[in-house]
């Protein structure tokens, strides 16, 4: 997928290197262009901007093998420490 998918959603309210600390850019070149791929990225989005609440809310309403999908797949898009915490922080809260 081509770097673009970061002018899209939120991503647009980080810098580029916010977005290149937070994110492995390489990953993101190898997700297929799909409505999956821009949900997920749509949803972390989100997260990464603080808006969480509604983020979970959008997760929780998946089946659990989507569920389970999404969340591998962010995990593999973060290489921040901080942001990869965080996500394991609101999934321990918000979806256990």
């Amino acid at each position: 997928m081509k770097i673009d998918i970061l002018s899209k959603y939120h991503f647009d309210n980080l810098t580029p290197d916010q977005l290149d600390e937070i994110l492995d850019i390489e990953e993101i070149h190898e997700l297929q262009d799909n409505q999956e791929t821009q949900d997920t990225m749509r949803m972390l989005s989100q997260f990464l901007v603080g808006n969480v609440g509604n983020t979970f809310k959008e997760i929780k309403a998946l089946d659990q093998q989507d569920r389970r999908r999404l969340l591998q797949r962010w995990a593999s898009l973060l290489k921040s420490p901080d942001q990869l915490k965080s996500v394991v922080i609101a999934i321990t809260t918000e979806l256990l």
